[in-house]
């Protein structure tokens, strides 16, 4: 599959470097220099399968996906983070319409405040990771149907069942 992709991206980036011998009035990209960001960005659309209409949304979608490059960057560079981020096939979409795609509805801070949390009598642990104890499946795509209770639902179940009986399975959300 990489192989695949590596050679989708060389064929779209020989693509590319040739039209910069097309007109200049006729070729937006005429006289272009490519980057690092530029290949993964054709190795993105290679392996994603993506497709746009347009140069104008090619290099549309070539800034937002750069724009993604860049918090990664920067994420992940901050040791204080406990997590790191990632490419996905969402990288070349912008925050907008990642919003629209999101069904979650955040409380109101009066609704935070009035939530009640309880202490447990016992000290945590400093860190427990439930991954590296088998008990979590891998990342699911919930893609646009606003579904993240079902899915979170749905992990904690399959997390439960590993706990209680040691087995860990994949249900369906």
């Amino acid at each position: 599959m990489k192989a695949a992709a590596a050679a989708g991206a060389g064929i779209a980036s020989l693509g590319l470097l040739g039209m910069k011998y097309i007109k200049k009035e006729m070729d937006p990209l005429a006289g272009m220099t490519l980057d690092a960001t530029d290949y993964a960005y054709f190795a993105y659309v290679s392996e994603y399968g993506k497709s746009y209409g347009t140069v104008a949304e090619f290099m549309f979608r070539s800034d937002e996906f750069r724009k993604s490059m860049e918090f990664i960057a920067e994420h992940n560079s901050n040791p204080e983070n406990t997590h790191v981020v990632g490419i996905n096939e969402f990288a070349d979409k912008t925050y907008e319409e990642m919003k629209k795609m999101n069904g979650f509805i955040p409380k109101t801070e009066e609704e935070m405040l009035a939530t009640e949390f309880v202490a447990f009598e016992e000290p945590n642990a400093s860190s427990w990771d439930w991954r590296s104890k088998g008990a979590v499946n891998g990342v699911k795509n919930q893609g646009q149907c606003g579904s993240c209770w079902a899915f979170s639902a749905v992990g904690a179940l399959e997390g439960a069942g590993f706990i209680k009986g040691g087995r860990l399975s994949s249900f369906s959300e």
